[in-house]
C-alpha cells in the first residue's frame, strides 16, 4: 500500500524542491543567495543536532519557552502597529473602504470593484460586522482591523503550536513548529498588517486537519460541538477564500483510494459535515449580498475564462495581468469577454506548444512557493518610515527576505524528508489525514498552476498543511533518510544551480530593490474602478502635513489627466518651495529632499473648478497626518503621494 500511495508524495516533493529553488537560485546577488543556503543549512542543521536533547525537555520549561515567546510576539506586534504602520492599498483597502461605509450607514456600493469581483462581498460583510462591533466600544477603524488581525492571526498561530504538541508529543517539533511561527517575519509582516482572505483562508483550513486528526478521540457530546465549528469553519472559509473548494475533489479522491485498497472508506461523518460547509457557501453567499443589498451588474464582472486566460500568460508568468485586465474592459459585456477570453486560450496554448507549457507551469510553481515579498505583499511603504529604518533599509528588507525565505526552505526540506522517509498506509486515522493534506496541498498547487494565474500569497496556505503534516508521524518508515546527505546535497547544489542560472542570464523574481518609500500614503479607490474626483473650486487651496524622516530624491502626488493645478512642496521651517511638474495623472518633484516636515500645497489658479484625487474612508486615517481644505480639518481624507529614495 506505501508504494502505491508514494506516487503522491514524490509529486508533491517535487513540487516543494521547485520551491527550495524558488527562494534560493533566483535570488539577485549572492550575498543574498548565499546568506539564504547558510541560514537554511543551519537551521536544518540545529535540528539534526539537537533534537534528541531538546526531547528530552520536560512538559513545564516546554510551556514556560511557548508562554514567553508569545508574550514577546504580542509585544513586538503591538509596537510594530504602533510605530511601523504601513500604507494599504488594493483589494483590502477597497474591502475596508466598503465595509467602513456600510458600518456608517451610507448607502450604495460607490465603485464598480465589487461588481467585477463579486466574491469579495462577502469578506467585506465580515469586515463590516466587525467594525459594527467595535463602534461600541469608540474604537476607530484602524485600531478595529489591526485588533481583527491580531486575533484571528494569533489565534491561528496558538491552534497550529497546540496541534503540534497534541500531536507529535515532541518537543522539537513543536518548538520548531513555534519558531517558524514566531521567530521569522510570519507574525510582523503581511499577515499583522494587512487583514485580508489569506489568514482566515489558512485558519479554516487549520481547524478543519486539526478537528479531523483528533475526531475517534472526541466524546458524542464533543462530536457535536466540534461538529458545528467544523461546519462553521468549511462554510466561512469557503465565503471568504472561495478557492478552498479544491478540498472537495480531495476528498473524493481520498475516499476512491481507500476504497480501491482497502474496500472501505473513514472519516465520513466529519468529512461529510466539511463537503456541507463548502456547499453551503453557494447559496449562503447569495443571502450575504442579499443582505448588504448588493446586487450584480453583468457589464462589469469579468467571467472565470478571465482568470484562466490570465494563467496562460507568458509575458507575466501567469502572474495577474494589468493588459488582460484592460482587455477584458474593453470588452462590452460578459458574454464577450468570455468569448474573447476563449480565443486568447486557444491562442496562448497553441503558441506555446508543450515545451513552452511546461516551462510556463514551472515558472508558476516557482512564484506560487515563493516569499521573497512578504513584506510588501498588498502594502505600499510605511507611512512615515523612521530614520534609522531609512539608513539601513537595504540591510532590514534584505534581512527579512533572507529570513523568511530560509525558513521556508527549511520547512520544505523537511516535508520533503517526511514525506520520501515515511511509508504511507490508511490504517489509523494520523495516516488518514496526513494522506488527505498531500490530496489537499496538491489540488492546490494543480488548480494555480494549470487553470488560474499565481502569486506568492496564495502558496502559503501551504503553510498550515505542512505544520500539521510535521507533527504527524506515519506508522512505519520506508527508508531512512541521511540528513547530512540532505545538508551536503542542499549546500553543493544550490549554489551551483545558482551560478549557472546567473551566467545564463535567467531571472524569475527579482528580489531586492535600489529605491525606498519614504513616506506615503497609496490607498486608492482607483479611477478603473470609477472612483470619483474631488473638485477644487476656483481659487481653492488644499494642503497636507507630511513628515520625512529619511531624504528623498522623488515626490509624486495624484490628480487627474486634464487636472490644472499649481501643486509645490513647502518646508515649514526653511520656508522653501519645491514646485512640481506634470506628467500624465501626477504632480512630480524629481531633486533632492530634505529631511522635515512639509507641506502638500495644492491651488487652483484657474477660473473653472480642478479635479484632484483625495480618498475619504469614513472614520479610517488612512496618513499620519490630516487634509486642511480651505481651513477646514478633514482626519479622514488623505491625497495620494509618496515620497521615495532610489540610489
Amino acid at each position: 500500500m506505501g508504494k502505491k500511495l508514494s506516487f503522491f508524495s514524490i509529486i508533491l516533493s517535487f513540487c516543494i524542491f521547485i520551491g527550495i529553488l524558488s527562494n534560493t537560485i533566483f535570488q539577485q546577488t549572492a550575498v543574498t543567495l548565499l546568506s539564504t543556503v547558510a541560514i537554511t543549512a543551519i537551521i536544518i542543521g540545529v535540528i539534526f543536532l539537537f533534537k534528541d536533547k531538546i526531547n528530552q525537555l520536560p512538559y513545564d520549561k516546554l510551556r514556560l519557552i511557548i508562554i514567553l515567546s508569545f508574550v514577546l510576539m504580542l509585544i513586538i506586534q503591538v509596537l510594530i502597529l504602533s510605530f511601523l504602520p504601513v500604507t494599504v492599498y488594493h483589494d483590502p483597502l477597497r474591502v475596508l473602504d466598503q465595509a467602513s461605509r456600510m458600518a456608517n450607514n451610507l448607502p450604495g456600493w460607490h465603485i464598480t470593484y465589487f461588481f467585477r469581483y463579486a466574491q469579495n462581498v462577502q469578506i467585506t460583510f465580515f469586515v463590516y460586522i466587525w467594525l459594527r462591533f467595535c463602534a461600541i466600544f469608540g474604537l476607530t477603524v484602524n485600531t478595529a482591523i489591526h485588533l481583527l488581525s491580531l486575533l484571528v492571526l494569533d489565534t491561528l498561530i496558538y491552534l497550529l503550536i497546540d496541534t503540534s504538541w497534541k500531536v507529535s508529543k515532541k518537543p522539537m517539533t513543536t518548538l520548531a513548529t513555534m519558531a517558524f511561527l514566531i521567530y521569522t517575519p510570519f507574525a510582523y509582516t503581511y499577515y499583522l498588517q494587512v487583514f485580508y482572505t489569506d489568514l482566515p483562508g489558512m485558519l479554516a483550513l487549520a481547524y478543519i486537519f486539526r478537528t479531523l486528526l483528533f475526531w475517534k478521540n472526541k466524546s458524542k457530546v464533543h462530536k457535536i460541538s466540534s461538529g458545528i465549528l467544523l461546519l462553521l469553519a468549511s462554510l466561512l472559509g469557503t465565503l471568504i477564500k472561495a478557492n478552498m473548494v479544491v478540498i472537495l475533489p480531495s476528498i473524493l479522491i481520498f475516499w476512491l483510494v481507500q476504497y480501491l485498497l482497502i474496500k472501505q472508506i473513514s472519516l465520513t461523518r466529519p468529512l461529510i459535515v466539511v463537503i456541507l460547509g463548502v456547499l453551503l457557501a453557494f447559496p449562503v453567499s447569495k443571502l450575504v449580498q442579499n443582505s448588504v443589498n448588493f446586487q450584480p451588474q453583468y457589464k462589469y464582472q469579468f467571467p472565470i475564462t478571465s482568470w484562466m486566460a490570465m494563467g496562460l500568460n507568458s509575458t507575466s508568468n501567469g502572474v495577474y495581468s494589468g493588459s488582460d485586465v484592460i482587455r477584458n474592459i474593453e470588452q462590452p459585456s460578459l458574454n464577450a469577454r468570455d468569448s474573447n477570453n476563449k480565443e486568447v486560450i486557444i491562442k496562448r496554448i497553441s503558441k506555446l506548444g508543450p515545451i513552452g507549457l511546461i516551462r510556463l507551469w514551472l515558472a508558476k510553481l516557482g512564484i506560487l512557493t515563493n516569499v521573497s515579498d512578504i513584506q510588501s505583499w498588498y502594502n505600499g511603504g510605511y507611512k512615515q518610515a523612521p530614520g534609522w529604518f531609512l539608513k539601513y533599509y537595504q540591510f532590514y528588507s534584505g534581512l527579512i527576505s533572507v529570513l523568511y525565505q530560509s525558513a521556508t526552505c527549511a520547512l520544505f526540506i523537511l516535508v520533503i524528508k517526511r514525506l520520501l522517509e515515511w511509508s504511507l498506509s490508511l490504517t489509523n486515522v494520523n495516516n488518514e489525514v496526513l494522506f488527505l493534506i498531500i490530496l489537499t496541498e496538491l489540488g492546490y498547487l494543480a488548480f494555480h498552476v494549470f487553470l488560474w494565474e499565481v502569486n506568492g500569497r496564495y502558496g502559503q496556505v501551504f503553510v498550515p498543511m505542512f505544520l500539521i503534516l510535521l507533527s504527524i508521524e506515519p506508522s512505519k518508515k520506508s527508508k531512512e533518510i541521511n540528513w547530512k546527505a540532505i545538508l551536503a546535497s542542499f549546500v553543493v547544489s544550490v549554489p551551483v544551480i545558482a551560478a549557472a542560472s546567473l551566467i545564463s542570464g535567467v531571472r524569475l523574481l527579482n528580489t531586492t530593490s535600489n529605491s525606498v518609500i519614504v513616506a506615503a500614503q497609496r490607498a486608492q479607490l482607483s479611477t478603473q474602478y470609477g472612483a470619483k474626483p474631488t473638485m477644487i473650486l476656483s481659487k481653492g487651496l488644499i494642503s497636507q502635513k507630511v513628515t520625512i524622516e529619511g531624504q528623498a530624491n522623488y515626490f509624486t502626488v495624484q490628480a487627474r489627466v486634464n487636472s490644472v493645478l499649481k501643486v509645490y512642496l513647502y518646508n515649514l521651517v526653511t520656508k522653501e518651495k519645491y514646485y512640481c511638474y506634470k506628467k500624465d495623472v501626477n504632480y512630480i518633484y524629481e531633486k533632492t529632499i530634505q529631511p522635515g516636515t512639509y507641506e502638500i500645497r495644492i491651488s487652483n489658479q484657474s477660473v473653472t473648478p480642478q479635479p484632484i484625487d483625495i480618498i475619504y474612508i469614513p472614520n479610517y486615517h488612512m496618513a499620519t497626518t490630516y487634509i486642511d481644505n480651505q481651513g477646514k480639518k478633514e482626519v479622514d481624507r488623505s491625497l495620494i503621494y509618496y515620497f521615495r529614495k532610489t540610489d
